[in-house]
């Protein structure tokens, strides 16, 4: 084979490995689709190392699992991408510091009263609320994965929580400034 050859081959797979994690919804970018057309036997397994890796909590990383898991791709287009998830723990990151400064300014100045109070509540509750949609939502895809009930129902269920997961996320965003 000649050179052009095996470089023909290479942008070949290249492209078929770029096309494949698009379709998966694992990249959306197109800078990222450059890269795994170009470069991929240096990008690809940065882009498929595990959501650990890209420092997740725990609770947004198991619903990362959860979400790859479901090879269906009628699901694909429901579910949130690597970069929603990334996104939404840096918003529940953003709010976490906000509860340990709130705590650590409340142990210093007594005198703050209700309206710091009314914040540390008004945190805790997103906090809570963003748990409990990413725990029922991770609940739901792993029932998913092992039923038979792929149809209208399930695609509802999911749907409410995946909304209820963005209303918490955008509260999140709203708050944090």
């Amino acid at each position: 084979m000649k050179l052009e050859h095996w470089g023909a081959l290479y942008a070949l797979a290249g492209l078929a490995l770029a096309v494949a994690l698009a379709r998966r919804g694992i990249v959306s970018s197109p800078i990222d689709l450059a890269l795994l057309t170009v470069a991929w036997p240096l990008y690809a397994p940065a882009v498929l190392s595990p959501r650990r890796a890209l420092g997740l909590s725990p609770a947004v990383r198991e619903l990362g699992r959860a979400i790859d898991a479901v090879h269906d791709p009628a699901w694909r287009p429901l579910l949130p991408t690597t970069e929603e998830l990334s996104l939404l723990d840096r918003a529940v990151a953003r709010r976490a510091a906000r509860k340990r400064e709130l705590d650590a300014v409340s142990t210093r100045d007594h005198a703050a009263g209700a309206r710091l109070t009314e914040l540390r509540a008004r945190n805790e509750r997103e906090l809570v609320e963003l748990a409990d949609a990413l725990d029922a939502l991770r609940v739901e895809l792993v029932a998913l994965r092992f039923s038979d009930d792929a149809g209208d129902d399930a695609r509802l269920r999911v749907q409410a929580l995946l909304t209820a997961l963005r209303d918490a996320h955008e509260g999140l965003r709203d708050g944090a400034a």
